[in-house]
């Protein structure tokens, strides 16, 4: 008299429908996860562009009223806009510059500044820098 075989282990079906349902759920999650990651880094740009236009506006304000507890950064383009953060530009960002065009002779020491990803294939965010030389 023979006994009921016990199975041990998957089908080879079972296995496949696994698989499958597993590849549709990276399918699906996948492409959520780059937008979300695309969403930060962009957000991280707008944050630090209005971090910096802060900076240049308190230094370029300390410039003009002098005052021996405040020190006074020399900025001669937007690159240098790091020496005014703390910790300077973070790593996967660059700043660089658009020049304004100029209409108004009087305005010499203010450009727009761009934050870009460090491929500076991508602006993410502006901000007006104005610089101080002494």
């Amino acid at each position: 008299m023979k006994g009921i075989q016990t199975q041990k282990g998957f089908t080879l079906i079972e296995l496949i429908i696994v698989i499958v349902i597993i590849a549709l759920l990276a399918a699906v999650g996948i492409p959520r996860f780059t937008d979300l990651s695309e969403g930060a880094k962009k957000a991280t740009a707008q944050a630090l562009a209005q971090n910096l236009n802060s900076a240049h506006s308190i230094n370029y304000s300390a410039s003009l009223m002098p005052d021996p507890f405040v020190t006074v950064k020399n900025i001669s383009d937007c690159k240098d806009s790091g020496i005014l953060l703390e910790d300077g530009i973070p790593n996967g960002f660059k700043v660089g510059e658009k020049p304004i065009p100029n209409t108004a002779p009087w305005i010499t020491d203010c450009n727009i500044c761009l934050v870009s990803d460090s491929s500076c294939t991508t602006i993410l965010a502006t901000f007006t820098g104005r610089y101080v030389q002494r």
